[in-house]
């Protein structure tokens, strides 16, 4: 992860958070870190329904839809996610 090498390099403490987008996908994942403490990353969920894009590049996986909301007091940090139900897809039989 580039930001714990910049961290690194400029001397920085490194971040509690890392949040990635684009994914399409709602994935938390935790890092153990020094001094008894994990980094955090979350990839968001989409934030809107599939495009006639995605729709040449994927047409098989739905998008999480949804978001998140970093709830952070006393110097702490939790994550609240928000994920909307999708109908599932009706399959045609030919």
């Amino acid at each position: 992860m580039a930001g714990l090498v910049e961290s690194a390099q400029w001397g920085q403490r490194m971040p509690d958070i890392f949040v990635r987008s684009h994914r399409h996908r709602y994935i938390p994942v935790s890092i153990p870190a020094q001094g008894n403490k994990d980094i955090s990353l979350y990839i968001t969920p989409a934030w809107q329904l599939r495009t006639p894009h995605v729709e040449r590049i994927d047409r098989m996986r739905l998008s999480h839809i949804g978001g998140i909301i970093f709830i952070c007091e006393d110097g702490l940090c939790r994550a609240q996610k928000k994920l909307y139900e999708m109908p599932k897809p009706t399959v045609n039989r030919m």
